[in-house]
C-alpha cells in the first residue's frame, strides 16, 4: 500500500468515527422528554367529539362538553370554560357554517362525468361515450348520489374523513342503494397504507324485559367490507354484545334489527359478491396529512388548529350581546321606597336580565339635578369597537379553516374592502383549500362512479332486478374509463367574458367564432355560425348577404338536413320541368 492511500485510508476512518459519534449523540429518543401522547384512541376519539360538538352548533351542548371533564380545557383558559353562569354565553355557528359551505364549494356548480367506451382499436366510441355517460347520469339521479357527496363533503369537513357504501335491498329499490357514514361509526383497517376493510358500525339498545327495570343490553353491529381470495367484493356481518365493556360476538338473530341479515348471508354470515372484483366501499380523507394525528389511518378535519379561535369568535361575539344587555340608560330609585328583607338590606332584581338601576339615599329628583354629576347616566357604547375585534376574529377562524370570509356570505370584512376587485382575490383562501380537496375528489369519485356502474351491471345480470325505466344499450359499461370534471367555482359575469374575449380577439390569439362560442355557451353549433358569419358580414368583409360569406370566412353555415332535402326536392322539380319542355319541343 503506496503512502498516498495510507493517508487516504486514515482520514476515510476519521471520518467514518466522526459519523458513528454524530449518528449516535444526536437522534430522536421518544423517552428523553416527557410529553402527553395525543396518539391514543382515547385522545383521537376525544378530539373528534369536540370537532363534532362544534359542529352542531348548540351552545348548551357547548358549554357542558367543556365542563365536563372530557379533557383538560381549564389551562386553556377558554371562554367556554371560564365564563360565569349569569353571563350571557351564545355561540356565532361559524363551524356548522364551514361544513355546510364545503359541499357547496366543492360541487356547487354541479359534477359532470363522462364515460368513455372504446372501440377494439384503442379509439374512443363517440356515439356509445354520449350513451353512456347519459345512462351513468340517470343512475346519479335514481340513487340519489349527489346528495350523498353533499352528505360526505358535510363529514369529511368535521371530521376529517368521508365513507361512502354500496348494498341492495330489491324490497326498497331496484337500483344500488348508497349511504354515506361518518367517521364517529366507521373504521378502516390498513395493511402497509392499502386499505383492506372498512368497517361500519352501528348500535343498538334494547331493554333486557319491558317495564322490568331490569336495565338494557347494548349491541354494534359490524358491517365489514372487503374482499376474498379471488378478489371478490364481501360484505361480512358480526354482532357483539358490549353491555359488559367487552365485545361478545353474539348470533346475528339476537335482536330482531339483525334477524332479517341471516336469511341473506352463507354459513360464515357473509353475502359473496361473485365475479365483482373490489370492495363495495370507500374511504377519503379530507385532507392531508393530519398534524395533529400523523400517524392515523385518517385524514385531517377543517377544524384543526381552529378550535382555539372558535372559541374566540364566540367570546366577541357574545360581548357584542352583553355589551347591549348591559348598555342600557341608567334608572335611579330611591332606596327608601324599595322593599326590603328581615335585616334591612334592599330587595333587588336576581333575574339576571335586568342591571340597568341605581339607587339613591337621597331624593330622586335632586340627584338628577344638582348632583348628577357623581353618577353615570350612560355607559359608552362600544358596540362598534368590540364588532371589529368579532370580524377579526371571525377571519382568523375562517382562514385555519381553509376558507375566505367572502366564500360564506359573511359582509363588512377587510378582506371584501381590498383595492383588488377580482372575485379571485377574495376567495383566494378558498379557492386554494378547493384545489387541494379536488386531488383527492377526483380519483375519489371516479372510482366511486366505476363500481357505481359495475355493481348496477351485476344487480341487472346476476341478481336479475328490472330496471325498465333505465334501459341501456348492450355494450360493456364495466370495461370504460370515467372522469369527472367540477366545473369553475367562481363564474364570470356576462362583463368579464366580454372583456376577455374582446381583449384576446383583439391581441389576435383567438378567432371570432371561438370568441362567440365562450360567450354564448347555451347556443347551438348552427347558431354560432350564423352569428360568426353575420359579424364578419358587418365588419366589411362583403358586400353581399352574411349567407354569401362562407367562401370568405371559411366558415360553413351547415345547412340543416331539411334545406339539402328542399335543394334535392328543387333540383328534381326542375328536371321533371325541363322534360316536360323537351316533349313538348318536340
Amino acid at each position: 500500500m503506496g503512502l498516498r492511500d495510507f493517508f487516504t485510508r486514515r482520514r476515510l476512518n476519521r471520518l467514518q468515527r466522526d459519523l458513528d459519534m454524530l449518528r449516535n449523540t444526536i437522534k430522536f429518543n421518544p423517552y428523553a422528554i416527557t410529553i402527553t401522547d395525543n396518539e391514543t384512541d382515547k385522545a383521537f376519539s376525544e378530539k373528534i367529539t369536540e370537532y363534532r360538538v362544534w359542529s352542531m352548533g348548540n351552545a348548551y351542548i357547548l358549554r357542558r362538553f367543556f365542563l365536563g371533564g372530557v379533557q383538560d380545557y381549564g389551562t386553556c383558559n377558554y371562554f367556554w370554560t371560564r365564563a360565569p353562569l349569569h353571563y350571557r354565553m351564545l355561540h356565532s355557528g361559524l363551524p356548522g357554517l364551514i361544513c355546510s359551505k364545503m359541499p357547496r364549494v366543492l360541487f356547487g356548480n354541479g359534477i359532470s362525468p363522462t364515460v368513455s367506451v372504446y372501440k377494439d382499436n384503442g379509439d374512443v366510441d363517440k356515439t356509445k361515450t354520449k350513451t353512456a355517460t347519459d345512462y351513468a347520469l340517470q343512475l346519479i339521479d335514481k340513487v340519489n348520489l349527489r346528495d350523498v357527496l353533499t352528505e360526505c363533503a358535510t363529514n369529511e369537513s368535521w371530521g376529517g374523513h368521508s365513507f361512502i357504501k354500496f348494498s341492495y335491498d330489491t324490497e326498497l329499490s331496484n337500483y344500488p342503494i348508497i349511504e354515506a357514514s361518518d367517521i364517529m361509526s366507521t373504521e378502516v383497517v390498513k395493511e402497509r397504507g392499502i386499505t383492506v376493510a372498512i368497517i361500519f358500525k352501528t348500535w343498538y339498545e334494547k331493554e333486557k324485559g319491558q317495564n322490568t327495570g331490569l336495565g338494557s343490553r347494548k349491541y354494534r353491529l359490524d358491517e365489514i367490507y372487503t374482499t376474498n381470495d379471488s378478489g371478490d367484493a364481501v360484505i361480512r356481518y358480526e354482532l357483539y354484545e358490549t353491555s359488559t365493556g367487552e365485545d361478545k360476538r353474539v348470533p346475528l338473530n339476537s335482536i330482531p334489527e339483525t334477524a332479517k341479515v341471516v336469511e341473506t348471508v352463507n354459513e360464515n354470515d357473509e353475502i359473496v359478491f361473485k365475479g365483482l372484483q373490489g370492495m363495495l366501499a370507500f374511504e377519503k380523507p379530507n385532507r392531508l396529512p393530519s398534524l395533529m394525528f400523523p400517524h392515523s389511518n385518517y385524514g385531517a378535519s377543517d377544524f384543526e388548529g381552529a378550535t382555539d379561535s372558535f372559541d374566540a369568535v364566540d367570546e366577541a361575539y357574545s360581548t357584542i350581546i352583553n355589551e347591549i344587555r348591559d348598555n342600557r340608560t341608567l334608572r335611579y330609585f330611591k332606596s327608601t321606597a324599595l322593599r326590603r328583607d328581615k335585616d334591612g338590606n334592599v330587595i333587588t332584581p336576581d333575574d339576571g336580565f335586568t342591571k340597568n338601576y341605581v339607587y339613591t339615599e337621597s331624593d330622586v329628583d335632586q340627584e338628577q339635578g344638582g348632583e348628577k354629576n357623581r353618577m353615570i347616566d350612560q355607559v359608552n357604547d362600544k358596540t362598534e369597537e368590540h364588532k371589529q375585534k368579532y370580524l377579526t376574529a371571525v377571519t382568523v377562524a375562517l382562514n385555519k379553516a381553509g376558507l375566505s370570509p367572502y366564500s360564506i356570505g359573511i359582509t363588512g370584512l377587510e378582506s371584501i374592502n381590498q383595492s383588488a376587485e377580482s372575485q379571485q382575490e377574495r376567495n383566494k383562501v378558498t379557492l386554494e383549500t378547493r384545489k387541494a380537496k379536488l386531488e383527492l375528489w377526483k380519483p375519489y369519485l371516479s372510482a366511486v362512479l366505476t363500481k357505481l356502474l359495475a355493481f348496477n351491471t351485476y344487480l341487472l345480470n346476476t341478481v336479475g332486478v328490472k330496471q325498465d325505466d333505465l334501459p341501456l344499450e348492450d355494450m360493456n359499461i364495466t370495461l370504460s374509463t370515467v372522469t369527472v370534471d367540477f366545473g369553475e367555482y367562481l363564474q364570470d359575469t356576462d362583463k368579464d367574458l366580454v372583456d376577455i374575449w374582446g381583449l384576446a380577439k383583439s391581441q389576435g390569439i383567438s378567432s371570432t367564432q371561438n370568441a362567440v362560442r365562450e360567450l354564448h355557451k347555451d347556443w347551438t353549433e348552427k347558431q354560432i355560425l350564423d352569428e360568426t358569419n353575420t359579424i364578419a358580414f358587418e365588419q366589411g368583409m362583403a358586400t353581399d348577404t352574411p349567407n354569401g360569406l362562407p367562401e370568405l370566412t371559411g366558415v360553413d353555415l351547415g345547412d340543416d338536413d331539411d334545406d339539402e332535402d328542399d335543394k334535392d326536392k328543387d333540383k328534381g322539380k326542375g328536371k321533371d320541368k325541363n322534360k316536360d319542355k323537351g316533349g313538348d319541343t318536340a
